[in-house]
């Protein structure tokens, strides 16, 4: 893979009523690759979509998503996400602040084994989830 996460920061709110969740969030990606990239690859959930990608200082950037199964997990599906970015250079890394929204439903369909459910007893809003 030519981008590699270098941190994430995630804020996101639980609605147990409407089993949704909205987040918003920053990744530090880097370029570790010996040649210029212009397109970051994501995975989310398939019922989670992305509504804006911006950088830092707020420019706009394009996105495209599309929902694929995994090669040897076929019921298992995600939202592939391609962010196209400025040049980025090898080595060079770049912050990306993304939203996002989505139903918190269907992962049990593909995990069998999983027996849960959103409750506000056990859910928890504005959790703020960071990784270095």
């Amino acid at each position: 893979m030519d981008v590699a996460p270098v941190s994430y920061a995630l804020d996101f709110d639980v609605d147990c009523d409407e089993q949704r969740v909205n987040g918003s969030g920053q990744l530090t990606v880097r370029n570790k690759s010996d040649h210029a990239v212009r397109h970051i690859p994501l995975l989310l959930y398939r019922m989670m979509k992305v509504t804006e990608v911006t950088t830092l200082d707020g420019t706009s950037l394009q996105f495209s998503q599309q929902i694929f199964p995994f090669d040897d997990w076929e019921q298992l599906h995600v939202d592939y996400v391609e962010v196209t970015t400025p040049s980025l250079e090898p080595e060079e890394e770049l912050t990306l602040s993304l939203t996002w929204e989505g139903w918190l439903q269907g992962y049990t369909e593909a995990m069998r084994y999983v027996q849960d459910h959103i409750d506000p007893e056990y859910a928890w809003t504005s959790r703020l989830l960071r990784t270095s």
